[in-house]
């Protein structure tokens, strides 16, 4: 539209009407391809960038999801094929037994989990563990029996008892 103008303004001082018509004509067209070219190019953008949108979108779809921790459910039950495991992994434990306690456990605690299944195994071993940490029968804090104490614990007691006769 300046161009218009300046031509506008310029036609007073030209002789020839003609020419400045010519001019005008060729000045309109001009401005005509160039509104056609920025129309294209803005319908070019507009596709690429649905294209860009889709792309991205394409991306987040293939993006694993991270899987969010939950409280243990009241429904939660142990699989056959857990308690098939806790029996071929450590005999000793009682797998219905130690379901039991994980899920009261966990349902009091409220605290949240990706995978209850694997906390249970985790819960297993760390019951094996403390089993085989601890003498079967004993309490924490309670005395030893005497088949408890070791040899060499038995050889300091009888010579502190036989002190103690002495006095």
């Amino acid at each position: 539209m300046d161009i218009i103008r300046a031509l506008y303004e310029a036609s007073d001082k030209w002789s020839d009407k003609e020419h400045l018509s010519i001019l005008l004509a060729a000045a309109a067209k001009t401005i005509t391809e160039l509104e056609r070219q920025v129309k294209l190019a803005e319908s070019q953008a507009d596709g690429l960038s649905r294209v860009l949108r889709e792309l991205i979108a394409e991306q987040e779809s293939k993006k694993p999801r991270k899987k969010l921790k939950t409280v243990i459910s009241p429904s939660w039950k142990v699989t056959d094929e857990l308690l098939q495991w806790v029996k071929t992994t450590f005999p000793d434990l009682d797998g219905e037994n130690e379901a039991e306690g994980f899920k009261e456990y966990w349902l009091a605690s409220g605290d949240t989990k990706l995978n209850w299944d694997m906390a249970f195994r985790t819960w297993c071993r760390n019951a094996d563990k403390w089993a085989r940490a601890k003498p079967r029968g004993s309490r924490a804090g309670a005395y030893a029996s005497p088949d408890q104490v070791s040899d060499g614990n038995r050889e300091r007691i009888r010579t502190l008892l036989g002190k103690l006769d002495e006095e």
